[in-house]
């Protein structure tokens, strides 16, 4: 088990991204879908893992966008069956993050999520947007938490990217 101040940390971390990305929802109009699931998975990386390659702040952003890109992209251009656009969708979104060695595994659920999510996800491109903002409070919380002095101090992001996993 991990140091239980890194966990707290983490789990204080997660909380106020988590909860600031919700808070922010209720305050923007209906056709903005701020409060994804792909952005869970992006806090259990980001709070649990700080020092892993898919946790630094580059994949956790252009994964996201291309992600959410490529999701997008599909959902308004490319009218196939509905598993052929979600088979697209993640797999060009792996594609693309791979290229750019910005592999975060919630970037797929983002693209995914663009193809089937709720109602006002693929009726705009607000969900790029929407996806950037949710990121950006997930990068800058966990960099609050894991640089904050203390017990559980982790650093982060990463300052010797030769360790990175």
């Amino acid at each position: 088990m991990k140091n239980p101040a890194f966990i707290l940390r983490g789990f204080i971390g997660t909380l106020v991204a988590i909860g600031a990305i919700g808070w922010l929802s209720t305050h923007l109009p209906p056709h903005w879908v701020l409060l994804i699931g792909s952005f869970g998975a992006s806090s259990v990386i980001v709070f649990s893992m700080p020092h892993s390659k898919a946790a630094q702040p580059r994949a956790l952003l252009l994964g996201n966008l291309l992600g959410a890109i490529v999701g997008v992209v599909v959902a308004n251009f490319i009218q196939v069956e509905p598993w052929a656009m979600s088979a697209l969708a993640v797999a060009g979104a792996m594609a693309a993050m791979a290229i750019t060695d910005t592999i975060h595994p919630p970037g797929g659920a983002a693209a995914l999520i663009a193809v089937h999510g709720s109602q006002g996800v693929t009726e705009g491109w607000y969900f790029i947007i929407a996806v950037m903002i949710g990121a950006a409070i997930l990068g800058l919380t966990a960099y609050a938490a894991h640089n904050l002095p203390g017990p559980g101090r982790v650093g982060y992001p990463a300052r010797d990217h030769s360790d990175l996993e």
